[in-house]
């Protein structure tokens, strides 16, 4: 494939561009407290504020990051229980940008009391808000009882979560 010099110069550009837009407009867009996004390109894709599921709270894990013409906020919410000696989860995301805005957010798990570890990965298509997973099967992380640490990673721009711990109580039946 041949490209003339200087088109990635301007891919890069626009991507600088559509993410200073969209910073501008959200003056504090970190876990601590994301913000609304009222800037210039607020209306790229079919975000014009971040939703509240990509707000920090209690038991959510949160990334967010710029890749090709996209931009885009995930969380994932985790509630120990519920299916025995598991977790579940209740990813959402939401991005804005021009094009494929698709992306792999995968969740990372380690048991701290039994060695064990894991990973789930989810598919947040975009432009637009995506919540929730395929089948509910999907939701549940089957951790084991115990202390487990969870992150979570996206494949495309590279973002990453701080570490949530949690206890998930051991199946008695």
């Amino acid at each position: 494939m041949t490209y003339r010099k200087g088109s990635k110069a301007v891919g890069i550009g626009a991507a600088a561009l559509i993410a200073a837009g969209i910073v501008a407009g959200a003056p504090a867009a970190n876990a601590q407290g994301l913000g609304n996004n009222t800037g210039s390109l607020a209306s790229v894709g079919t975000a014009s504020q971040i939703p509240e599921q990509t707000q920090p709270t209690e038991n959510r894990l949160l990334l967010e990051g710029t890749y090709g013409l996209c931009y885009m906020w995930s969380s994932v919410d985790l509630t120990p229980g519920g299916y025995p000696s598991s977790a579940t989860m209740s990813p959402s995301a939401n991005s804005i940008g021009l094009g494929d805005c698709t992306q792999e957010i995968t969740l990372h798990w380690k048991n701290l009391d039994k060695g064990t570890s894991g990973e789930q990965t989810w598919t947040a298509k975009g432009p637009g808000n995506v919540a929730g997973v395929g089948h509910p099967y999907d939701a549940i992380v089957g951790t084991g009882g115990g202390t487990v640490e969870f992150t979570a990673t996206a494949d495309k721009s590279g973002a990453s979560s701080e570490t949530l711990t949690l206890e998930v109580p051991e199946y008695e039946g």
